[in-house]
């Protein structure tokens, strides 16, 4: 007889997956406490930072100068900076030197009756001659800016010039004309004119236009110029033979030979000056050959051009390093390597003179509207509105360059090149 066999229990099949999920999860436990481990023992790892959103105002490359804001930025730049005092200091001791050949003493009466080729009545011409047309020693300046310098200049001019005058009659004369495209500059230069109460023989006149590569089309009529001034360059003027005017310049060609700024003119008269200086603007004409050359069609056979530019410290430096990472490019840069360069291609003698100075940057460095100002002023673009990452590479680099001194006070160590190029006779 066969024997019932017992009924077989399902408990193993159901172990089966219940043990499997026993494994999963001792598995992710044990992962679990491992990673929290290693992070105990082990540096955690930094997340990046968010990339914080530009401001709207904040710009790649910093944008032109605006004029007001120009005239701003150079007077905190020049309240900053032993520049000016010492670079008037220097005209100063080296006024006659500047001046060349009109410094020189005439002859008077005494001297040349003594002549035997000379006779008293010779002497006497001679005499009435110099009474009735005095001695005048006539000054161009282009981009006089507020006229701080060009003072120093025209006070300098009348102290060598009161040494010639040795008899009657030889009173001399200054005639000065100053050439400033912004208006807000030529506002304070003449101003400054009115102030300094000048010699009753000194004429000066400033005149908000600009000085281009290229002598512009010559206008109708002189409606700008000052009660005076076209009188004064009429006098001035050379005697030309006709000729056809040249042709308006393009707005291509305005933007290659500088254009005027502000909406200012353009200087059109030929005449010609013993004495044309140019002080800190080279920089700013990009045909800086054919700005020389006009500028030595405006000096007379023998006369002189003074040309003063920044050296190769301090603000060099700075623009060398910077000029292209917040402006976009090097414009407006003019080492003074390159002035000799020019003066050699065109055949020309000059004296060179070099000037130290120092440049207050504590205020760049601690980043405060009057430091961003002068940084303006140095990069020749508005820096408030660079986006920051280039800010704090701005920054970073002006720490280098500077010298902390012990008060705490940070100088840029600055020097200024001066060229006297005299113009040979025969030459145009």
């Amino acid at each position: 007889m066969a024997m019932a066999m017992p009924a077989r229990t399902e408990l193993p099949k159901l172990l089966v997956p219940v043990g499997s999920l026993f494994l999963v999860c001792a598995v992710l436990v044990r992962r679990t406490l491992r990673a929290k481990m290693e992070s105990q023992t082990s540096p955690r790892k930094q997340k990046k930072p968010k990339r914080r959103a530009k401001r709207a105002e904040e710009l790649e490359f910093a944008p032109p100068l605006e004029p007001a804001f120009a005239a701003e930025c150079y007077a905190a730049r020049k309240a900053a900076s032993s520049m000016t005092a010492s670079i008037s200091t220097w005209l100063q001791l080296h006024a006659k030197r500047v001046m060349g050949n009109a410094t020189a003493p005439p002859l008077v009466s005494a001297e040349l009756s003594s002549l035997p080729s000379l006779s008293g009545l010779a002497a006497a011409a001679v005499d009435a001659a110099a009474a009735a047309k005095p001695v005048v020693f006539s000054v161009l300046s282009v981009g006089c800016g507020d006229g701080e310098l060009d003072l120093e200049l025209i006070a300098a001019c009348n102290a060598a010039l009161a040494e010639t005058a040795t008899g009657p009659g030889l009173v001399p004369r200054l005639h000065y004309v100053g050439l400033e495209p912004n208006r807000v500059d030529a506002a304070h230069f003449r101003a400054r004119i009115q102030a300094a109460e000048l010699p009753a023989e000194t004429v000066a006149y400033v005149l908000e236009e600009a000085f281009e590569a290229k002598l512009p089309k010559p206008p109708a009529e002189h409606e700008q110029l000052e009660p005076g001034a076209l009188e004064l360059l009429e006098e001035l003027e050379p005697p030309a033979t006709p000729a056809a005017p040249p042709p308006t310049p393009t707005p291509r060609q305005q933007q290659q030979h500088g254009a005027a700024a502000d909406g200012a003119g353009s200087f059109r008269s030929k005449s010609q000056f013993d004495l044309v200086m140019v002080a800190n603007v080279l920089p700013y004409f990009r045909d800086l050959h054919g700005t020389l050359q006009r500028l030595l069609s405006h000096t007379r056979n023998g006369g002189r051009l003074l040309l003063i530019n920044p050296g190769t410290k301090g603000a060099a430096e700075l623009q060398v390093e910077q000029m292209r990472v917040v402006k976009g490019s090097e414009t407006h840069m003019c080492q003074p390597d390159e002035i000799k360069r020019l003066l050699s291609q065109l055949r020309l003698q000059y004296q060179l003179s070099v000037v130290e100075s120092r440049l207050n940057a504590t205020e760049c460095l601690a980043r405060s509207a009057t430091g961003l100002q002068i940084l303006s002023h140095c990069l020749e673009s508005d820096v408030r509105r660079l986006c920051e990452r280039k800010m704090m590479k701005l920054l970073k680099v002006c720490w280098r360059l500077t010298e902390i001194e012990e008060d705490g006070m940070a100088f840029f160590e600055e020097s200024a090149a001066i060229f006297i190029v005299e113009k040979p006779h025969g030459k145009k």
